[in-house]
């Protein structure tokens, strides 16, 4: 537990660096993937396995706690998937060979179906990992940046939004973190005051 506690401020401190590097020295950033995955396996496993039909009576709230996949309707065969995407998550196991597991175990899943649930799960879950770092540490970073990846793939809407900065405790934040719809590869990034 005190292991854990010290590493919450050496990652954001860690976070915080990579940044400055990144715009001081034209460095990348560090992507989303590279955190370490507890917070997203555990945001992941608290997810509710549903099926298709129950998928679309939910708000859109209930829906970010739900594990669906669109045509799915047999409970056994998206737990297997759910399984699938943990252990890819926890076993940083590539998309490739995670997007071949989950056409193996659904029946008629198309390859871009599969990649599309793949990358918005873990996505997803990879960010809902990072938005509870994140909050651990808003007095020494108490500023966020919307980022988008910047290609010709990026929605208007998220284009538009790329860069902006707001407190961390602005109510923006509870409609627009990442992840934002179907395949969203928006990221934020913390800042300090300085």
């Amino acid at each position: 537990m005190i292991d854990a506690l010290a590493q919450e401020p050496l990652l954001a401190n860690l976070y915080g660096q990579l940044e400055v590097d990144h715009k001081d020295l034209g460095r990348a950033l560090v992507d989303a993937t590279d955190l370490p995955p507890d917070e997203a396996l555990e945001w992941f496993r608290s997810k509710k396995i549903v099926t298709d039909t129950q998928f679309k009576k939910l708000s859109q709230a209930q829906k970010q706690r739900a594990f669906a996949i669109a045509g799915q309707s047999n409970m056994r065969v998206l737990q297997r998937a759910h399984e699938i995407i943990a252990e890819s998550i926890r076993d940083g196991v590539p998309q490739k060979k995670a997007t071949d597991a989950l056409r193996q175990s659904i029946p008629n899943l198309a390859p871009l179906h599969a990649e599309v649930v793949f990358r918005t799960q873990v996505q997803s879950s990879y960010m809902a990992g990072r938005y509870q770092q994140m909050s651990k540490h808003t007095k020494r970073r108490p500023y966020w940046r919307y980022l988008t990846v910047g290609d010709d793939r990026v929605r208007p809407a998220h284009a538009a939004m790329n860069g902006r900065v707001y407190a961390a405790d602005d109510p923006i934040w509870a409609t627009w973190f990442p992840s934002n719809g179907f395949s969203c590869r928006c990221s934020i990034e913390t800042l300090s005051q300085r």
